[in-house]
């Protein structure tokens, strides 16, 4: 919920443009995402768990 409400801001950094597609895909997947990609996806939400918490907390 809070990444969603992350990318409803109307300034988007490149973080939250990152995020809100992270989302979007996991949202609107109709089959399994290939483990590659979901592999990708961890690592990105892992890597940036810093600045996602500051966006977070506003």
């Amino acid at each position: 919920m809070k990444i969603q409400t992350l990318t409803d801001v109307s300034e988007q950094s490149d973080m939250i443009v990152s995020l809100q597609r992270i989302r979007n895909r996991l949202v609107h997947a109709t089959k399994d995402i290939p483990d590659r990609e979901f592999q990708k996806i961890v690592s990105f939400v892992f890597e940036n768990m810093d600045e996602i918490e500051k966006l977070v907390k506003g």
